[in-house]
């Protein structure tokens, strides 16, 4: 299964922040989370057993992060922007060229970089050791809201 989530860093004073020689990159974006997921549904005896109606893993190889739209500073060591790099909106070829750029000697790239940041970030960005398991809720929250939806819409209220 498929489910897009926005995702958006913009509120927060930090951004990422990601290490760049003697400086640091600050990157603040909004994307499109598109994350790939599976859904195996319990028999009754395993819902018994574990609590929950189904097991939901999330393959992080094939999901993606789409119309992503970022800002890019380069930060001193005392944690202050002195250049900005890269305008939020700016995006095309220069924002392309950010994603490209190598930030770490092993060869990891700045969206290499964004992606695992974002995936350890957790959809409401507040990281933390079990943040599979806020992406996981925030899956299972939209599909319930979902389902309320389309059942609403079957019986509107008229006033």
């Amino acid at each position: 299964m498929i489910k897009e989530i926005s995702y958006d860093n913009g509120s927060h004073k930090t951004g990422m922040l990601f290490a760049f020689g003697a400086y640091q990159l600050r990157v603040y974006l909004s994307a499109i989370i598109t994350v790939e997921y599976d859904y195996t549904s319990f028999d009754r005896e395993d819902r018994l057993i574990m609590g929950q109606d189904g097991l939901t893993e999330i393959d992080w190889k094939n999901s993606s992060i789409d119309d992503l739209n970022m800002g890019v500073s380069l930060v001193n060591r005392e944690g202050e922007d002195c250049l900005d790099l890269l305008e939020p909106n700016e995006g095309g070829y220069k924002q392309n060229q950010f994603l490209d750029l190598v930030i770490e000697e092993k060869g990891t790239t700045l969206f290499e970089m964004i992606k695992d940041a974002v995936e350890a970030d957790g959809p409401d960005q507040n990281g933390g050791p079990n943040t599979d398991d806020d992406w996981i809720e925030k899956l299972s929250h939209d599909e319930r809201e979902h389902r309320d939806e389309v059942e609403a819409a079957k019986y509107p209220e008229e006033i």
